[in-house]
């Protein structure tokens, strides 16, 4: 694009939330970042240069093609953006028992996020990011698939029941965990 006189700059994404999180500092990256806000919380334009998307039925697409990400860390946003292998900058949303706090904490150790509250603003969450070293997810193997999908059915447990739209957390619970049509169970398992 540089090459046409077109400056493409890097897309950061931040991701409001519906909880009661602190929004970060953006105002010094607006000269490097074309940035955009997804949540029912509103970032004034005036101050950090965002462009509100407002809340979108489908985050994937955005969380897709954003080269820096800005989230809480509940359990739906983290399962989200871990499904696709990207790292992020982690706000943990205050809460009654911390939970956000610790996800943010062993997010870190993992590789997987920075901790925005250990950090000492944005710019150097961003610098900590894209030196971060993430280890690989776990992967599950064929016969923990199995078990999973039996004591769903033991349980009577309908995943589909529990789906909503717009919340796509769960297509990798659904489409690797429960394997409804791929996964047939013909012969009995010995324990």
């Amino acid at each position: 694009p540089e090459e046409y006189g077109v400056k493409i700059r890097p897309v950061l994404l931040y991701l409001t939330g519906f909880g009661g999180s602190q929004v970060p500092n953006f105002s010094e990256l607006y000269k490097k970042y074309d940035m955009y806000a997804i949540g029912p919380q509103r970032i004034s334009n005036n101050a950090y240069n965002f462009e509100n998307l407002g809340v979108v039925g489908n985050t994937r697409p955005y969380l897709e093609h954003a080269d820096i990400i800005v989230a809480a860390c509940g359990a739906n946003t983290t399962a989200e953006i871990l499904s696709i292998e990207k790292k992020f900058i982690a706000v943990p949303e205050k809460r009654q028992y911390g939970e956000q706090q610790r996800m943010a904490e062993n997010l870190e150790r993992n590789g997987w996020a920075v901790d925005l509250s250990q950090q000492e603003d944005l710019i150097s969450a961003i610098s900590t990011l894209s030196k971060l070293k993430h280890r690989l997810l776990p992967t599950v193997s064929k016969n923990e698939l199995i078990a999973f999908k039996l004591k769903f059915e033991f349980l009577n447990y309908d995943v589909e029941r529990f789906v909503s739209k717009g919340n796509h957390s769960h297509e990798t619970l659904i489409s690797s965990a429960t394997m409804k049509r791929e996964l047939q169970i013909n012969e009995p398992i010995s324990v």
